[in-house]
């Protein structure tokens, strides 16, 4: 199998953006027990996984205010759809737009949770935290149509995956990498030791959080996957080596009828220029570092997501183009 195909798919069908609400006990613990998935593996090292309700998830919302908080006016906009919008109307937004689980939706995905948990159970991956996870059914309008995302400990799951299940546009196995992925920042979130181990495998170490310039501050795009911008690799500009971190940016305001994802583009700020972002492009060795297995590299965070997500659903089995980030993943998931 070539993973070209999956990553395409990927690219086109996946959107996950903002900066997250931070650690999963900051926030409320919803009703998990009421429709937990139970797993046939016998351990206490497995991850706890859930559902909640309509209410319970905008409950969630409601007190998220550190994600919110922190959005610049372009992010209002391009979510809302128009210039100078409000961020009391985006709330409002954001807890219309989820929805309840049907209980043929719920089985479904506890399959298939049932087997993302026997993958990384059998790879040795032992869970060590108290913390569920916890997913919510939604739009996602309010996110641009991005098919899943997290806050904290809990994943919000487009209500047109399960859709596109059953009307055969996607299979399984992209439902799987979709679970995996999201499951991969959760993990990241509430787990260090995981974070940083997982990062090696495209030369990210864990750093203090780069202080990013106004200029910066204005254009980078919200991503609820990403918690900070704490992590550094060393990309060439004009041919010397300096420590940077990827990100996304809103390269024009909102414009009416344009896809925001033709205007959201990766980039590299340099420490010791935080108030600058290269493109991709003026990067030389960019795919060199965070390597060509995705196109999704709009954070270190999503491009490990993303590989992690190929690594457990595929293991070695595909075609990739750098085979040493999950063989890596796959070696040091356990540790």
């Amino acid at each position: 199998m070539s993973a070209e195909p999956i990553i395409a798919a990927l690219v086109v069908f996946q959107l996950f953006l903002g900066t997250a609400a931070g650690p999963a006990a900051k926030l409320p613990e919803m009703a998990v027990a009421r429709t937990a998935v139970q797993s046939e593996i016998k351990t206490d090292k497995q991850i706890r996984f859930g559902f909640a309700d309509r209410a319970e998830a905008a409950a969630f919302i409601e007190q998220n205010d550190a994600y919110y908080n922190s959005m610049n006016q372009i992010n209002i906009d391009w979510r809302m759809g128009k210039t100078d919008a409000t961020l009391a109307q985006l709330r409002k937004y954001a807890k219309e737009q989820v929805l309840d689980f049907t209980d043929e939706e719920k089985t479904f995905y506890q399959s298939r949770l049932e087997v993302l948990q026997k993958r990384l159970f059998d790879l040795g991956y032992e869970y060590e935290l108290d913390v569920p996870v916890v997913f919510v059914k939604c739009t996602n309008k309010d996110e641009l149509d991005s098919a899943a995302y997290t806050h904290a400990n809990y994943v919000f799951l487009g209500r047109d995956i399960y859709r596109y299940y059953k009307q055969e546009i996607i299979d399984e196995a992209y439902v799987d990498e979709v679970l995996a992925h999201e499951v991969f920042h959760v993990l990241t979130r509430n787990d260090p030791d995981f974070r940083a181990r997982m990062y090696k495998a495209i030369g990210f170490e864990i750093d203090e959080e780069i202080p990013f310039g106004e200029d910066v501050k204005k254009v980078i795009a919200s991503n609820p996957d990403v918690t900070k911008y704490d992590c550094s690799a060393y990309f060439t500009i004009n041919g010397k080596k300096k420590k940077g971190t990827i990100v996304s940016y809103f390269a024009a305001p909102w414009t009416k009828d344009a896809n925001p994802f033709d205007y959201m583009l990766p980039g590299v700020v340099f420490y010791d220029e935080p108030n600058k972002i290269y493109t991709v492009d003026e990067i030389s060795d960019f795919w060199d570092v965070v390597g060509r297995n995705t196109d999704y590299v709009i954070a270190a965070e999503e491009c490990m997501a993303d590989n992690f997500a190929f690594a457990v659903t595929y293991g070695m089995d595909v075609d990739y183009k750098d085979p040493e980030i999950p063989k890596y993943i796959l070696e040091h998931i356990k540790e």
